[in-house]
Parts: structure tokens; sequence; C-alpha cells
């Protein structure tokens, strides 16, 4: 799997080509503009739907790379639970897959950090 941001297609840096390489062998690659917008995932979870306290603590966690294993084990919650938050959030979002999801969110202007709370 690899993420880029739409800018990393013009960047001079060729994160798209270094992305590529990396999914042909296999590897996981994320493009140093993602990898910021990564670092604070709380200024970007927003949805024209809002979102419970719960989703946006899966959607945090989601955007920081966390498995649903992962996920469920930081909040103590089944597996099975963390796959309908998934599926609730996708929903909201209007897509399909959880790479999706991420490449819409990072693909989004960084709103201000307070306009968000935290998810703790």
């Amino acid at each position: 799997m690899a993420v880029v941001c739409q800018e990393d297609f013009m960047s001079p840096e060729l994160e798209v080509m270094q992305s590529l390489l990396a999914a042909v062998n296999n590897k996981h690659y994320v493009s140093s503009r993602a990898r910021s917008r990564m670092q604070k995932p709380e200024s970007i979870v927003e949805s024209p739907q809002s979102l419970t306290q719960r989703e946006k603590e899966v959607l945090i966690l989601m955007l920081k790379g966390a498995t649903d294993r992962d996920i469920s084990e930081h909040l103590l919650i089944s597996i099975h639970t963390v796959k309908e938050y998934g599926k609730s959030i996708r929903r909201k979002y209007n897509v399909k897959s959880r790479l999706q999801l991420i490449s819409a969110l990072l693909g989004r202007k960084q709103a201000p950090a307070a306009a968000v709370p935290s998810a703790r």
C-alpha cells in the first residue's frame, strides 16, 4: 500500500515514483506530505455528517496506521465492533474502502487544530 497526496503528483521529489516502486515490491510507502498530515490526524477528522466520539477515536487510530486488531486492543472493544465502526465511518464519508477514506482525508485542506476536539 502506498499513500501519497495530490500535491505529490507535481512534486520534484518523485514521491509518486517511490510509492509505485514500493507497491511493486510489496512494501508500504507514505509520502512526506502524507506523513506530515498524519502526525495530527485530529485536525483532518471532519465529516459533513457528524461522527460520534467513538467513531472519531477509531478514525484517528486508522489515520495513524493502526490495524483493526490494534484499534480493538487500544479501545478495549471487539474486532467486530471496530469493523462496524469502520463501515459506519466509510458510509458517512461515502467511500468503499479504508484506503479511499484515508486518501480522501489526506487530500483535504487541514482544518485548524482547535476546530476538532481531541479523541482523548
